[in-house]
């Protein structure tokens, strides 16, 4: 889904990816940008689909208080007919800045704890402490002293799916205790990183006797037709402002999904490295994206 596009439009892209051949709608968190707050943009989806699943991908649970958060995703999983997927995350650097635009000011790393504002220092303690008291309040336990409980009661008994957002080792390997999943992102995409990361997860997944297999989701940018490459250009400049000239061709430099062939050739390589779900995250605010890419990877995949 689009940061900051027009309502809409956001409704319209949600309906249109709902007809197929998609199967989830998602939006991230960055709250130094012009994108929606992810719950509410979910929320939207949620009015006008009835097929895909709604993924946060990724909430960074530090910035925000969990029993908020908690009855949050209760809410919209139970309007949902238990379709969300809640993707959480520490928080880390901006991919933009730790991939392609070197140096930054010390604020620049972690920006939306400063501008939340939250603490940074004890973020990753604080997350699973947040988190457990998040699922306190969706199997129904009392979260207060004089007995009171937080509702209402999603529709998933025990809590929405839940999915890890992130990268460092540690951490990747320690969500397999509560994530049914690995949500990975990678500008080029870095399919090499991604697939590295899917073994890891999927290796502590197994060993921690967890049934079944993981979810493993790869996301990245894209844009198609005669205005990719200014639409890229647009976006960065749009999204990520706070960039020199110089970072932000880095930045662009970085992107190589904006061509039918190549969008074909990343997705099929996803695939192979252990992705369940791909997800293309568009660059240009227009419904015809959304027309493009189902012509293009419509054929690759099952339809509804």
């Amino acid at each position: 889904m689009i940061p900051g596009a027009d309502p809409e439009l956001l409704a319209a892209w949600a309906a249109r990816a709902d007809a197929g051949p998609f199967s989830m709608v998602g939006t991230g968190e960055l709250l130094t940008s012009q994108a929606y707050d992810p719950f509410v943009a979910l929320s939207v989806a949620a009015a006008v689909t009835r097929r895909v699943q709604l993924l946060t991908n990724v909430l960074v649970l530090p910035l925000h208080n969990a029993g908020i958060v908690a009855k949050q995703a209760a809410s919209l999983d139970r309007l949902s007919g238990g379709r969300l997927w809640l993707g959480l995350g520490v928080g880390a650097r901006k991919p933009a800045l730790s991939h392609a635009a070197g140096q930054a000011p010390p604020d620049a790393d972690l920006p939306d704890f400063s501008a939340a504002p939250a603490p940074v220092a004890g973020r990753y303690e604080r997350f699973g402490e947040q988190l457990a008291f998040m699922q306190r309040i969706w199997r129904g336990e009392p979260v207060t002293e004089s007995g009171l409980c937080v509702g209402p009661p999603p529709h998933r008994e025990g809590g929405p799916e839940l999915l890890f957002g992130g990268y460092a080792p540690r951490l990747l390997a320690d969500s397999v205790a509560w994530a049914g999943g690995l949500s990975a992102f990678g500008l080029g995409p870095d399919v090499e990183r991604m697939a590295r990361d899917f073994g890891r997860f999927r290796e502590a997944f197994h060993a921690a006797g967890r049934p079944g297999e993981p979810r493993l989701l790869a996301t990245h940018f894209f844009a198609l037709g005669p205005e990719a490459t200014s639409g890229t250009r647009e976006y960065i400049q749009r999204h990520y402002n706070h960039l020199s000239s110089e970072q932000s061709a880095l930045f662009e430099a970085s992107i190589s999904t904006t061509r039918p062939e190549r969008i074909r050739e990343v997705f099929r390589a996803l695939v192979r490295a252990g992705a369940t779900d791909v997800i293309p995250v568009p660059m240009i605010a227009d419904l015809d994206q959304l027309d493009r890419l189902a012509d293009v990877l419509g054929p690759e995949v099952d339809t509804p």
